[in-house]
Formats: structure tokens, C-alpha cells, sequence
């Protein structure tokens, strides 16, 4: 019997962590002696000062609960105050750690920091909190030398006229209005706010941009994440956001206007514009011919090099998932998997003999197939004849038992004649529930448990296949996870990423598995 062994994850773990908000909207910004501090209404960025590189975010995952509308750094005190919704919140970078601080005042409108205080405009009037001290006394005096944060900003983008016209063109054609500046007069820098965008910075000598910072999603919901032309795609309804592996992020939309400098950006735009006429559910890249296959609810369609798109089969079903295998495509569908092979499509029977067998989700790596369905997943895996060998085992004496089946049903499959089926049924997973949203490398698979994501790991020594140990480990909002709704995940060797509303998280779960 195989062994199941649970491993829960309850406490969060920054280190395991790297979540990246949406910039569209910048709220705030603020700068401390080596940091910048961006506040965007899913978290705060803190980017080193020098050369804007990422240390860290903080997010609901750190404890910061509600949208965040401010934040803004006193650098007397060394501490970073954050308003979210009507919390207010310290974070000290020693011990890296956010606080709840609860002031004798319910709304904050504004923050003021002077050279020995720091002021907060509220509902009661004004507050004013000791740099040193955890009071907060009443005043109706404030001193000329305050930077104010929030509705009372020291700074609008009208007060510079190097800025005019007041929004930024960017090389899609799309303006961006200028919503709000912080002038840092130590580094001489004007860091610029623009909707739906970023960052720019600019020097105040010059009027010139020196930099845009741009990281994270857009607001627009991701529906897939893949790995096409040596980047990480993020794809949304009308937008598509890429990473590469030097950690640049690049931002495409089709529309009217687009001037698409690189060819997997073509094949992006025919994606995007599918979208606009059918839904998309499924995509599936083929690297070494530089294709891909993805499917509607109604069809399934074949990508060209080119970006040329092409029809090849009108199912009348929704495309939940997509495989390669040799020369066959399996189609994973509501009414079960089929198998596409020389223009010829055939049904999949379930090997379990269950009724009403449909496939929710799909994802393979070089050696597994993992197959979402209702309760549960169905594993494949594909054993070469020189594995069968090593085994010691005659293939009758796993291929024909309870649980395991000797399917062949993917043609001309090369050495991997023999496919061992194995239905998997996690502990405590409701069993009226479809498995939705996988993604896999080597021997680990991530699914949605409906309040998190569970990774399931097979051992990789087993007496045979079909007999192996699991290991389950839970990731949820108690571990780091920003938001319970998982719209879309991918997994490489070392790293989960994880899509959800406003946020990208970046999750090692490498470290968190050893």
C-alpha cells in the first residue's frame, strides 16, 4: 500500500516569498535613506535606493489586511507607516517585521512627516505621534516643514513644467496620466506616478527620465501562465505580460496602434485577439517547432511561427486541457479525453470504469501526465521499455492490477510503449469538487484545493510504478499566500508561480519541500 504522509505549512516563511502587486495605480511614494517605497493597492514595493532592485513587498501575507491607499516612511524614527483600508500599520525593516498600531482615530486622510514628528490628518482633526514615543496627541499647530502623503500631497505633477503635458506616451501608443510626484531632494530625483503604467524617475537638474520602473501583473485578471521563446507569459483578457530571466518585465496589448517589435509577440496578438471572439481555455506551446495548440469552449485551434491561425477541429466543447504526446494531442474535455492523432479523433475510455468521466485540467512533464477530474486527479506514467527492464517485473504483474492499465492508446509513442494509470485521491479533498488549475515539474503537481494550493509529490523510489510514497504540502494564506483565488500557476525546477487578483507570488517550493 502506498504511503500518504501530510505535511501542512502553517506559518509564513518571507524567505519561501516574493510577490510581485500591480503598479497600475501607485498611491503613494515615499524614501528613506537606501530605500524607495512605492504603496499600490495590493501592497508595498521596497526597492533599493540606488539602484532599484527588489527587496522585498509587503502584502496581505506580511498582515497588511485591506486595500493599502498610502504609505510613508519617517526617517528620524527609521519606521514605514502604512494605511490600509481604515488600519494603520508600522513596518521596521529590523525586525522586518509589520505591526498594527491602534491611534485614538478611525480615518486617516493624510500623512505628514516633519524633521521630529509625524502628523495624521483624520476625521477628529490633527494628530501629531512623537517620534520616539507610541502617543498620539491632538494639535492645531502644524509646522511649514511637513511632507504630507495622501489627500493633502506636498507635491502635484502641475508643479513641475518639465512634465507637460502631463502624461507619458508610451511605445504601444497608449497615454498614461500623471497622478502624483515625490521629490526626493537628496538624490536630486522626481519620481513620477502614471495610471495604469508605473514609475518614471526623472532629474530634477535635468527634467529628463532616467529610469521606469515597471513590475508585477496588470489589473486585468490572468487567466494562464506559460513558458514560450525563454519567458515566463502572463496572459490576461487584453493584456499579456512577460518576465524573462534576467527579471525584466515587458508589457503588450493589442489594439489599434500596436508597433510589436519581437515575433512571439505576434503570436500573442493572435492569442489575444481569439479571446476577443472566443473564450480561451486552454494553450499549449510546442517549443521545438515554434507552434501551439490552444483551445476554446467550442474548438481547438493550431498557431503557426507566424502568428497564422488556423482552425482544426469545432468539438461543441470547451478545451480544459492539452497534452503532447509523440505525434498524438490529447484533449481533455467535460464529456471526457480524446486523442488526436492523423486527423483522426477518438474517445479515451476512463480505465477506472466511472461514469460521466470529464477532465477538468491537464498538465505533463517529460515523464507524468496529470489529469484534473471530479475528487480527484488521474496520474500517468510513461514507462520505457529499458524502465521495465530494471523493474525486474513482467508487465502483467503491474499493468494488469486494480489500479493500474496498460492503456497504449497514444500511437507510434516511440520507446514509452506502456503508460501506468493511477487514480489519486487527496486526503480530505471534496469528492463533488473538479480539480482545476494544475501545474507540474518532474515529480510534483500543484492543484487548487479550493482555500489554497496542495503540492502532491511522488517518490522517486518505489518498487514499482503505482506504488510510490506521497508527500502533500499545503500552501495557503496562513503560509503566504496573498489571496485564496488561484486564476492561474506554473511550475519550474525551482519555483511556483501564482496568479491572483492584482498579484503574481513567486513561491520556492524547492526550499519549502527540503
Amino acid at each position: 500500500m502506498t504511503m500518504v504522509f501530510v505535511l501542512l505549512v502553517g506559518l509564513y516563511n518571507p524567505d519561501l516569498w516574493l510577490h510581485f502587486p500591480a503598479m497600475d495605480e501607485i498611491r503613494s511614494v515615499s524614501a528613506g535613506s537606501d530605500r524607495l517605497y512605492i504603496a499600490v493597492p495590493s501592497g508595498v514595493y521596497i526597492l533599493d535606493r540606488s539602484d532599484y532592485r527588489l527587496i522585498r513587498t509587503l502584502t496581505a501575507a506580511d498582515g497588511v489586511k485591506g486595500s493599502v491607499r498610502l504609505c510613508a516612511f519617517n526617517p528620524v524614527r527609521g519606521d514605514l507607516f502604512i494605511l490600509a483600508g481604515d488600519k494603520l500599520y508600522q513596518y521596521l525593516d529590523t525586525p522586518d517585521e509589520v505591526f498594527e498600531l491602534f491611534p485614538p482615530f478611525k480615518h486617516v486622510n493624510s500623512i505628514g512627516i516633519s524633521v521630529d514628528a509625524a502628523y495624521f490628518d483624520t476625521e477628529q482633526g490633527f494628530f501629531r505621534k512623537e517620534r520616539l514615543l507610541d502617543r498620539y496627541e491632538k494639535t492645531e499647530s502644524l509646522p511649514t516643514n511637513i511632507v504630507w502623503y495622501g489627500s493633502r500631497d506636498t507635491s502635484k505633477p502641475e508643479d513641475y513644467v518639465f512634465l507637460v503635458p502631463y502624461y507619458f506616451t508610451d511605445n504601444q501608443l497608449n497615454n498614461h496620466r500623471m497622478t502624483l510626484v515625490y521629490r526626493d531632494p537628496k538624490a536630486r530625483r522626481l519620481y513620477v506616478a502614471a495610471k495604469d503604467y508605473g514609475l518614471m524617475v526623472y532629474s530634477t537638474n535635468l527634467g529628463l527620465s532616467e529610469r521606469h520602473i515597471r513590475m508585477g501583473p496588470t489589473q486585468d485578471p490572468i487567466s494562464r501562465v506559460v513558458f514560450v521563446d525563454d519567458r515566463l507569459w502572463f496572459q490576461g483578457r487584453d493584456w499579456t505580460v512577460s518576465l524573462d530571466q534576467h527579471g525584466k518585465w515587458s508589457y503588450f496589448r493589442t489594439r489599434l496602434g500596436d508597433l510589436p517589435a519581437f515575433r512571439t509577440t505576434l503570436l500573442f496578438a493572435s492569442l489575444l485577439d481569439l479571446a476577443r471572439r472566443e473564450s480561451l481555455t486552454a494553450f499549449l506551446p510546442v517549443p521545438e517547432s515554434r507552434t501551439a495548440w490552444v483551445g476554446t469552449h467550442r474548438a481547438l485551434y493550431s498557431i503557426g511561427p507566424k502568428g497564422k491561425l488556423t482552425r482544426v477541429l469545432n468539438l461543441g466543447l470547451a478545451v480544459n486541457g492539452l497534452a503532447q504526446l509523440g505525434d498524438s494531442l490529447l484533449i481533455g474535455t467535460d464529456a471526457g479525453l480524446y486523442v488526436w492523432y492523423k486527423d483522426s479523433l477518438n474517445e479515451v475510455l476512463d480505465p477506472f470504469g466511472r461514469t460521466g468521466f470529464g477532465v477538468y485540467s491537464m498538465v505533463q512533464t517529460e515523464r507524468w501526465l496529470w489529469i484534473g477530474t471530479l475528487g480527484g486527479l488521474v496520474v500517468i506514467e510513461r514507462v520505457c521499455a529499458a524502465r521495465r527492464d530494471s523493474l525486474a517485473l513482467p508487465p502483467k504483474a503491474y499493468c494488469d492490477s486494480a489500479t493500474d492499465r496498460v492503456s497504449g492508446f497514444v500511437p507510434d509513442s516511440g520507446p514509452c510503449e506502456t503508460e501506468i494509470w493511477q487514480q489519486v485521491i487527496p486526503p480530505g479533498f471534496d469528492l463533488s469538487r473538479p480539480v482545476r488549475g494544475l501545474a507540474a515539474y518532474a515529480n510534483t503537481v500543484f492543484y487548487d484545493n479550493g482555500s489554497g494550493i496542495t503540492a502532491l509529490t511522488l517518490s522517486d523510489m518505489a518498487d514499482a510504478p503505482g506504488m510510490r510514497d506521497r508527500t502533500y504540502l499545503t500552501i495557503d494564506r496562513s503560509s503566504g499566500l496573498p489571496h485564496n483565488d488561484i486564476t492561474a500557476m506554473y511550475a519550474d525546477e525551482r519555483y511556483l508561480w501564482i496568479a491572483t487578483p492584482g498579484t503574481i507570488s513567486r513561491f520556492d517550493y524547492r526550499l519549502a519541500l527540503r
